[in-house]
């Protein structure tokens, strides 16, 4: 993938800058929708707690992610403590799977532009054979489309 932006041709060049805006917002909105999700859960938890400490009289508090601990969550400060904990670890979780899917977005972009990229020289095939040889341009085409598809399967 660093080796396809290192091209000197200004037009392979246009071709995959061109996508890129859409790309960032994808990723942006990805990041963003993640995070916001985590945060939500954390305020709709609060509010379950709040109504279900108002309306029982257990005393028992809820965390945002129930589950065992090997020390008391009931006590003041490690409730809070263990509150906080679980509401930063549910947003870097959101945040690494939205990077992970930001990362797979700007591939599909990526090779997408590379196809173009891929027709674009197969257009151009018979205006440029009369500098070079048929067969060389086909080979070149040929050698670059098995790259793509090398890339396509090994690396997703």
């Amino acid at each position: 993938m660093e080796r396809d932006w290192e091209t000197d041709d200004k037009i392979k060049q246009q071709e995959m800058w061109k996508d890129v805006g859409l790309v960032r917002f994808m990723v942006r909105f990805s990041l963003w929708s993640a995070t916001g999700s985590a945060i939500t859960q954390a305020a709709c938890v609060l509010v379950v707690i709040n109504f279900y400490q108002n309306e029982t009289s257990n005393t028992s508090k809820l965390l945002m992610v129930s589950s065992e601990f090997f020390y008391d969550t009931e006590s003041s400060p490690a409730y809070e403590l263990t509150w906080i904990f679980q509401l930063i670890a549910s947003c870097l979780g959101a945040f690494a799977f939205a990077n992970l899917d930001g990362f797979f977005i700007f591939a599909i972009f990526h090779l997408c532009a590379q196809l173009r990229i891929l027709q674009m020289d197969i257009q151009n095939m018979i205006v440029r054979s009369k500098k070079q040889t048929f067969m060389t341009l086909l080979r070149q085409v040929v050698k670059r489309h098995l790259y793509l598809i090398r890339y396509k399967f090994y690396k997703s």
